[in-house]
């Protein structure tokens, strides 16, 4: 169903760091694109965990949001 990347270590660590399960939106039929969109649309904050996340970046966008998106 889904595969966490870049490993399951980092994917649990920056799920948690950016909100864990209250803040989660998983869908098999929208790609990022279409949530990259509708974050912008709506001027929401959004977080992509994908294989080219790292802990350090993770957290920098997220000090960076929580100044954007107050």
């Amino acid at each position: 169903m889904c595969k966490p990347k870049p490993t399951m270590e980092i994917c649990l660590d920056v799920w948690f760091l950016a909100g864990g399960s209250h803040h989660t939106v998983f869908s098999q039929n929208l790609s990022t694109d279409y949530m990259e969109d509708f974050a912008y649309i709506f001027e929401i904050e959004l977080v992509i965990i994908d294989e080219n996340t790292s802990i350090r970046q993770l957290k920098n966008e997220l000090r960076f949001n929580s100044v954007a998106y107050k």
